[in-house]
């Protein structure tokens, strides 16, 4: 049998079975709840811990992303690809640690939320929640449309007789189909059996080897072909920034994947995630070991051919091999590729269709989720995005193509560019809601800059032929994210650290106090008397309401209502107003504070002044009291360091004194 028509019944059987599935979930989807993981109790679900682990471990198993990478960069990398490995498996198992955390937060909800609205009311903002899934959803596009033209184009070279972009289309085709009528339902099931095809092809290639090597000279004269460093860890500049990069990609990237929230979503069961979880890691582990091994391994078959991917040249060995057992192989290893491809695609693709339609289209503003779940119409609008997306990503990838991103490129900008939101869910996970209210600004902030930062990197070292600066462009995207998301921490902090700090109330109190007419300060040069206003003003209750105390006062007010400066006691206040007013007056006034009483009068350097921003100066008789009885105006800042009281002074009179 020729190489075209093993491929081409290998990849007609997976049409078939792939489409069927469809299919037949796609039967028994009545609304857009069955489609996508929306609510924990229809048909878009995922059932038990083999479902979501099978489901997930073939997802991080992209034919164009990891296995095609794999064998373009062994030339390079060697043995250190292992380091994939590793990433991959502490990756899945961080999120393992926060899975009991992740599934306590989320069952909080009356339905399933995607991990954008999660950060968007974990944050209280609705803007970072569609900057986020703005965000997801461009790299998502960005890495489905890699999977499906690189992967469609990589069949469609192994059967040259037919039109490429007919193959092309036809494979595409496949994946958008079963994922817009089976939904999520189907991706998972279609991914168990995609995982079937894998293992199949991972048992198979290493038995090939050896045969291959054993008819063709032996261990020694095969593993002589082998370029040399391929089987070292040696260590060059180019070696480090890969794996920097992969580590950074790999390891934080999970835990803000929008499919591994996604599989969270429809999961009927905590033990189904935690149990789920740890079996992706060590599956994971194992799946990609065996396939770097073969990888680094493959020059032992085929010659280093620059310019050509050897995954390529493989089966082009395989194919020209002759004999069933080589025959069967071939099928079996293309029926894991093309498994591998449509794994990643259609999860990558449900994702965006899920984020689009839930966190974009379906706004709060559209009313109740419940009220959506059975209409057919929101069916079709999700169908329709899900479509529509993979149009508009296959586009995307074209013109990125164009400007000379390879494979490794292109890995490294897509994922690198979502790191952004890695360590918005960190915090959200292990903070509450009323602090992380504070964080809002910045994390929208640093969602959009890392992604910005991330991609302008990626482009810039493709345009300028930087390597470095490509494989480094999610440490970029990561550190941006999590040094304006930290500033926004400090600067969080150093307000709570200010909100608590007397000096920095009274100081508030002051240039608040200005800002609305008071603290006025006129030498009393002439008659002047005070009429109170009493239960028709209070404005200076609300404006400078942190008045000081004396023992004695401090016993009758209550400590509930007091704030301590070392030895100093004051009333307590809310940005400015005295906590003591009720319905707008003075709940305390017979027995108000002495510098509550001796208002608006002041005694500054042993001269009289009077606050003319007070509505009951009057100038028509004089009754001013004895500067005596007044306490010094030093009195209410106690502690305040002496500059910034001369400072308030300085202003406070200086600036006003002209009025009079």
């Amino acid at each position: 049998m020729s190489m075209g028509f093993i491929v081409i019944t290998a990849l007609l059987l997976a049409l078939i079975v792939y489409v069927a599935i469809g299919l037949a979930v796609g039967r028994k989807t009545k609304g857009v709840a069955d489609l996508l993981p929306l609510t924990a109790d229809r048909q878009a679900k995922v059932k038990n811990p083999a479902e979501f682990s099978t489901s997930t471990v073939a997802t991080t198993i992209s034919l164009a992303t990891v296995i095609m990478a794999f064998f373009e960069l062994a030339q390079y990398l060697g043995l250190w690809l292992l380091w994939t490995v590793i990433t991959t498996a502490a990756g899945l198992f961080v999120v393992r640690l926060f899975a009991d955390r992740i599934w306590i937060r989320i069952s909080a909800y009356d339905h399933r939320p995607t991990l954008h609205e999660f950060l968007g009311r974990e944050f209280n903002s609705q803007v970072l929640l569609h900057v986020g899934a703005v965000c997801t959803s461009l790299g998502f596009l960005g890495a489905f449309a890699v999977e499906l033209m690189v992967g469609s184009r990589f069949f469609a070279g192994l059967i040259p007789y037919i039109s490429a972009p007919i193959v092309v289309a036809a494979l595409c085709i496949v994946s958008f189909f079963y994922t817009a009528v089976g939904g999520f339902r189907a991706v998972i099931i279609t991914d168990r059996v995609q995982m079937i095809s894998i293992w199949m092809l991972l048992a198979c290639l290493p038995i090939f080897y050896i045969y291959y090597v054993l008819t063709h000279g032996g261990w020694n004269e095969n593993l002589a072909k082998m370029p040399p460093g391929i089987l070292d860890f040696s260590y060059s500049k180019e070696v480090l920034s890969f794996l920097v990069g992969i580590f950074v990609i790999n390891v934080p990237t999970f835990i803000s994947d929008m499919s591994i929230w996604q599989r969270i979503a429809g999961a009927q069961k905590h033990r189904t995630v935690t149990a789920g979880l740890g079996r992706s890691a060590f599956s994971a582990a194992v799946t990609w070991a065996v396939l770097a091994l073969l990888a680094c391994f493959v020059f032992m078959i085929v010659p280093l051919s620059p310019g050509t991917n050897s995954l390529v040249s493989l089966l082009k060995t395989i194919g020209s091999t002759g004999g069933f057992f080589s025959s069967a192989v071939l099928f079996i290893t293309v029926l894991g590729l093309y498994g591998a491809m449509l794994s990643t695609a259609s999860t990558q693709l449900i994702a965006v269709s899920h984020t689009l339609y839930a966190d974009v289209f379906l706004r709060p503003g559209k009313g109740a989720l419940q009220q959506h779940l059975e209409s057919k119409r929101e069916l079709g609008i999700s169908r329709a995005i899900l479509v529509f997306t993979a149009l508009v990503s296959t586009i995307l990838v074209q013109l990125l193509s164009s400007i000379g991103f390879s494979i490794a490129d292109l890995v490294f900008a897509i994922y690198g560019a979502q790191l952004g939101l890695c360590p918005l869910v960190l915090l959200a996970l292990l903070w509450d809601r009323p602090r992380l209210k504070n964080l809002s600004i910045a994390a929208t902030v640093a969602v959009s800059s890392g992604f910005v930062a991330g991609w302008a990197a990626a482009i810039y070292g493709r345009l300028t032929r930087n390597t470095d600066l490509v494989f480094l462009s999610p440490v970029i995207s990561l550190v941006l994210s999590v040094f304006i998301l930290g500033l926004g921490v400090v600067c969080d902090k150093i307000r709570r650290t200010l909100a608590e700090n007397v000096n920095w109330i009274l100081i508030k109190s002051v240039i608040k106090a200005r800002r609305e007419g008071f603290y006025h300060f006129i030498p009393q040069t002439k008659s002047t008397r005070l009429v109170c206003l009493k239960d028709r003003c209070a404005r200076c209750c609300r404006v400078i309401g942190t008045p000081v105390v004396t023992p004695q006062e401090a016993e009758f007010i209550g400590p509930s209502s007091l704030m301590r400066d070392k030895n100093a006691m004051f009333v307590k206040s809310d940005s400015g107003a005295c906590t003591l007013l009720k319905n707008g007056l003075c709940s305390i006034y017979p027995h108000r504070p002495k510098g509550c009483r001796e208002y608006p009068w002041y005694n500054i350097d042993g001269r009289l002044y009077c606050d003319s921003g007070c509505p009951g100066v009057k100038y028509d008789k004089d009754e001013r009291p004895d500067i005596a009885d007044i306490q010094p105006f030093d009195n209410f800042f106690p502690h305040t360091p002496k500059l910034v009281v001369w400072l308030i002074k300085k202003i406070c009179i200086r600036n006003l004194g002209r009025f009079v």
